[in-house]
């Protein structure tokens, strides 16, 4: 076997001089290359080899080095023309160019449209390219990118087209260096080194589990902060710049981004990626960061594809013959020693990652990061065969003072033959289990990939190949292509069930989860049926059948509690995920029980500083906030925000989410500390994922709620509109999450009397959520319908709409309580305006029963004043004075300044009590809402109008 490693003039040749060479090949005339190759490479026929190869595996493929994109026309120019320093593109500035590529140009560039001051990437194509199908694409893409929320994964955050019509990319700034040269410069161990590229398979792993493949990482794609974290930079633009969805396996295998020295075998080859595409990356990268070079050929005139790599311990000695100086100090210690630290575990982790064949590889990179972090713990690498005296080295390191004494040792050698001899069936029981969980996540995996790559277009029947249409040929596919295969059936539906929930399919993710449910009833796991039964649970919560979802959640919290240790986090997700349900359906108590236990065992199983224990506080903290006991909430959403920024710093994600929770609390109690926490919630969305995400949706959302409650509807609509815009480009127009905003949006319109552009809000998002069939949902809007015509006058259609309502509660045997009671108030407040007094008595009483059957406590402000009005009008006037005087008080006992509904309702009740002094404090601060009632005390007032006449809308 010839040597591990190339060597020209003395010294070891770097990759970057045969990329350098292979760039100038490629920028050269076809019929000059020959010539030019043997002017750089002179005499060395080693390097010219290696070149050659790579050259004819470049050709072969028909790809250009570093162009992911697309392919250059004949007339294309070769770099984009340059944009100048202060040039405007959309919300940004260019500030300076940072370097040129063969996909196009990257500058330094600012935004500057006043919303907040941060640098970004922007990366502008080459002219000559399809951009119209690029940037078609970037939106149809754009939602599953603005998913990517990690904290090793840097974002892309806008696009667009030059002057010049390019097309451009906007991505987050990255201040750090090349993961390569960080380990380095920072000197770091064997271990440090491991510990860095775990977060990286980390990212990478995320990324896969959201059905996405990089396929070019290398060290200049992951640079490293000055606080030690990696950052992948273009993660998802593979995905972005392919081609019509509907040809995308064919782009797949044609234009999918790589860098020779980093790419698998059968990239070079031209072949389809998956996500072992990226395990190979990933081994080639570990192998640099463990010995300073990149693996070759140990025979140069192999080929790519049939190559054997050399050990990277024989790399290193390898490496210390050339250039033994160079050697010590990037490594920072000593090279023999290194290199014996490496064998055998390293040398097999690495090996195995890169292995030709795509099926010996490591079955995911979830895999891969496992065995590392055996190795860290000093236990036995599933890379290595297991043998007995392995075994037993690994144990006498991990326990050397245990087994210090020989006849220590003898002891525990005898121990460990017997037991491996009566143990011997539950190992091969055990080793059987792990290799078909490897076998089943990298088949899932597989298929899912697949699934996306030869979808058929037929099925669209003529339009466009949408997700779901892709998910349900899979779920058919599956009861064919997986019956044999009973336990890999199920995980796919599973999956697939899962993709169809995050979608808002959430009868289709029943259907599908119900399949695997059935399948794993038999075989496999118990865990991992309880896993399916959880997810099962949450997909018949969001439908509103709440029955049906505590059955499962109870299957599930069953199985864990048999089968898991005390405290273990499954354990404490499935109380956390019972005690949501019980908060969502108005069972606080109950709620409170498991939300309380699952905090205690997350904090028992990961320790009181760890970040999911940060999670049960906000559920906790959350379901206190509904029960009133805002200072106990308070309390707990603040140490989650402790938590939170020790473990991960102020400029993260999860700070936002907690300052978002914590203005909630603040919402009603303190409306401009609340705005200031929503505001710094914001900033951080901004500057670390963008506009164009969810989260910086909802934070909008919740600004605009303080804005309306303290009667800046003009101010609230605009954040909206702003907020509607981020969900329909990152969501769709026809998203459950639109449709939200959209409602959100009509009741804003309501209140500020613009009542036929309310109603056509409301309309739209009814008919968006009626398509999700999310019931209550589609209840909520029917009820905010009904109030609009109410309001316009149009009583005839209110009541048509208030049946529509009734029927479908019915129909569907669900809607929370609280709905029913609003409802049956606004049922109660058309009966009045009617004059239909029995109707308006019925209504009432109903939700008095309810709050007295149920102990539910006082009855609502709303229900003393639609009462008092009642027994106003029927000239009971002292019960309807103790009547308005309660509502009064149960508005004076809520903490916090009064919203422009409390106002309101003060004043009415003030009318109708005759306390017209108070009446002048309240009418400044409801000038603005839209309220028939309230316009018709107003006008009474104006003009002296007897108090004793009721308000006739």
């Amino acid at each position: 076997m010839g040597p591990s490693v190339i060597v020209y003039d003395g010294e070891y040749v770097s990759w970057e001089r045969e990329q350098a060479i292979l760039e100038a090949l490629l920028d050269a005339p076809e019929d000059q290359r020959s010539q030019l190759l043997a002017d750089l490479c002179g005499h060395d026929q080693d390097l010219k080899d290696s070149v050659q190869m790579l050259l004819s595996a470049w050709s072969s493929s028909e790809r250009f080095l570093e162009s992911p994109a697309v392919q250059r026309s004949s007339n294309a120019p070769a770099l984009p023309q340059p944009l100048g320093v202060g040039q405007r593109l959309g919300a940004y500035e260019v500030v300076a160019p940072l370097g040129h590529g063969g996909m196009g140009s990257v500058y330094l560039g600012r935004r500057i449209d006043g919303s907040f001051d941060r640098f970004v990437a922007v990366k502008v194509l080459h002219s000559g390219l399809q951009h119209h199908t690029i940037l078609r694409r970037f939106h149809e893409e754009g939602r599953i990118l603005a998913a990517l929320d990690h904290p090793n994964i840097a974002r892309l955050f806008d696009g667009g087209t030059t002057e010049a019509d390019q097309p451009y990319f906007v991505m987050e700034c990255i201040d750090g260096m090349p993961i390569d040269h960080y380990v380095k410069v920072h000197r770091l161990n064997i271990k440090q080194r491991i510990a860095l590229f775990e977060k990286v398979c980390h990212a990478v792993d995320y990324a896969h589990r959201n059905l996405i493949v990089h396929s070019d990482i290398k060290p200049s794609n992951i640079l490293v902060t000055e606080d030690g974290e990696p950052k992948l930079l273009d993660f998802g633009i593979a995905t972005l710049l392919d081609p019509d969805p509907n040809t995308a396996k064919e782009a797949v295998r044609g234009h999918q981004p790589m860098t020779p020295r980093y790419a698998s075998p059968e990239q070079l080859r031209g072949e389809s990626v998956t996500t072992s595409t990226d395990v190979y990356s990933l081994g080639v990268l570990l192998f640099k960061l463990l010995t300073t070079v990149t693996p070759v050929p140990s025979s140069v005139g192999q080929s790519h594809s049939g190559a054997r790599f050399g050990k990277p311990s024989d790399v290193v000695r390898q490496v210390l013959k050339k250039r033994p100086e160079e050697l010590r100090f990037d490594l920072g210690a000593d090279p023999i020693s290194w290199s014996k630290s490496l064998a055998p575990d390293l040398d097999n982790i690495v090996l195995t990652a890169l292995r030709e064949d795509p099926a010996h590889r490591y079955g995911s990179v979830n895999a891969l990061q496992e065995d590392l972090e055996r190795y860290q713990r000093g236990l036995p690498v599933k890379a290595l065969r297991q043998t007995a005296p392995y075994v037993m080295r690994k144990f006498m390191k991990r326990n050397r003072w245990p087994v210090g004494f020989a006849s220590a040792f003898g002891l525990v050698l005898i121990a460990f033959f017997i037991t491996t001899v009566i143990q011997s069936e539950a190992v091969r029981e055990q080793r059987d289990r792990a290799e078909l969980e490897r076998d089943k996540a990298h088949t899932t995996a597989e298929f899912m990939i697949h699934l996306f790559e030869n979808a058929d277009p037929d099925a669209a029947n003529g339009g466009e190949l949408t997700v779901k249409d892709v998910l349900e040929q899979g779920a058919a596919r599956l009861d064919s292509e997986m019956a044999e295969e009973p336990e890999i059936q199920a995980a796919l539906q599973h999956t697939i069930g899962k993709v169809f929930f995050l979608l808002g399919r959430y009868n289709e993710a029943v259907e599908t989860l119900e399949k695997a449910h059935a399948t794993r009833l038999t075989v496999g796991e118990k865990l991992d049926l309880a896993n399916t039964q959880e997810m099962l649970a949450v997909a018949h919560q969001f439908l509103g059948q709440y029955s049906e979802a505590e059955s499962y959640y109870r299957l599930c919290l069953a199985i864990r509690e048999e089968r898991l240790p005390t405290y273990h986090r499954d354990r404490a997700s499935i109380n956390m995920n019972l005690g949501t349900l019980y908060h969502f359906q108005g069972r606080l108590d109950e709620a409170q029980t498991y939300l309380t236990k699952a905090l205690q065992l997350v904090t028992e199983s990961l320790g009181p500083q760890h970040i999911h224990v940060a999670d049960c506080m906000d559920a906790l903290a959350s379901n206190l906030r509904l029960m009133n006991d805002f200072d106990q909430a308070l309390e707990y959403y603040e140490k989650a925000l402790a938590i939170r920024r020790a473990n991960l710093g102020e400029l993260n994600t999860s700070v936002a989410f907690s300052l978002n929770n914590i203005g909630l609390v603040l919402a009603h109690r303190d409306p401009d500390r609340a705005a200031l926490n929503f505001q710094k919630a914001l900033a951080i969305y901004r500057d670390t994922i963008g506009l164009n995400h969810p989260h910086t949706a909802t934070t909008l959302t919740n600004l605009a709620d303080v804005r309306r409650t303290m009667g800046d509807h003009t101010g609230a609509a605009a954040l909206r509109n702003e907020a509607l815009a981020i969900r329909t480009r990152v969501f769709g127009k026809d998203h459950e999450f639109t449709a939200d905003t959209m409602h959100a949006l009509g009741v804003e319109e309501r209140d500020a009397g613009r009542l036929d552009c309310a109603l056509d809000w409301l309309e739209n998002a009814r008919t968006i959520r009626s398509e999700l069939t999310n019931p209550h949902k589609v209840h909520e809007s029917i009820l905010e319908i009904a109030q609009t015509q109410r309001f316009l006058g149009d009583f005839t259609s209110a009541k048509i709409t208030h049946n529509d309502l009734r029927a479908q509660c019915i129909c569907t045997g669900t809607s929370a309580q609280h709905l029913h009671n609003r409802a049956a108030l606004e049922r109660a407040a058309l009966a009045l305006t009617l004059s239909d007094w029995p109707q308006a008595q019925d209504e009432l009483t109903q939700v008095e029963s309810y709050f007295k059957n149920n102990e539910a406590g006082a009855l609502p402000a709303e229900w003393h004043l639609l009462m008092g009005r009642l027994l106003h009008l029927q000239d009971r006037l002292t019960e309807a004075h103790d009547h308005f005087e309660s509502a009064q008080q149960l508005i004076h006992e809520r903490k916090g300044p009064l919203s422009v509904w409390d106002s309101a309702l003060l004043l009415k009740t003030s009318h109708y009590l005759g306390d017209h002094a108070s009446e002048h404090v309240y009418r400044p601060r409801v000038s603005d809402l839209f309220d028939p009632e309230l316009k018709f005390i107003l006008a009474s007032h104006e003009t002296q109008m007897p108090v004793s006449v009721g308000p006739q809308p």
